[in-house]
């Protein structure tokens, strides 16, 4: 049985970073997410009280941002300022203030910059785990040399066969190297 590499180990299966890119999706859970707070907003009205409405939508803005784009989490933060809207002429409550909406816009530009690098640091790691795999491929299809294999681990290396010709210089020099440790 073979164990898992040590980039698999660390991923820890995380399904909401997986979904990113897939473009509908992030929509859907935006909307979704979207409603959810309205929705918990219009039955807890009384205890919350009707201030910081927008506010409230920044938990379901960071949530997109983990599964979508920029153009995403606009829309989530679009949704947003309709539901505030919407609440406002349900609940016939004050609008959001100006300082709540700069509030709430200068968060969701932090959102858009957060999410971008989020991709970026995605990308550069799938990039790394493909160079890790590949390196890793090319390391076992180097030592796997039926000799080799029968050897139990307790021996040495010098009692270990040497590879022959000049073709096998880097060889030598890997199995020098791991004799070393």
């Amino acid at each position: 049985m073979q164990s898992k590499s040590v980039v698999e180990r660390t991923r820890l299966e995380r399904p909401l970073v997986r979904w990113r890119g897939r473009g509908v999706v992030a929509y859907i859970v935006a909307a979704i997410v979207t409603s959810s707070v309205l929705a918990l907003r219009l039955t807890l009205a009384e205890p919350i009280g009707d201030s910081l409405l927008l506010l409230l939508f920044i938990p379901a803005v960071l949530v997109v941002a983990l599964i979508g784009g920029r153009n995403a989490i606009l829309f989530a933060a679009g949704l947003s300022l309709f539901a505030a809207v919407s609440h406002q002429q349900i609940t016939s409550a004050d609008g959001p203030s100006v300082m709540e909406l700069v509030a709430f816009g200068s968060a969701v530009l932090l959102i858009v910059a957060l999410g971008e690098l989020l991709e970026a640091a995605r990308s550069a790691i799938d990039r790394t785990e493909n160079v890790v795999r590949a390196r890793n491929a090319h390391l076992r299809t180097l030592f796997r040399m039926p000799q080799w294999s029968a050897l139990p681990m307790a021996q040495s290396c010098s009692s270990m066969p040497q590879p022959c010709g000049s073709s096998d210089t880097r060889r030598r020099r890997s199995l020098a190297r791991t004799c070393a440790y």
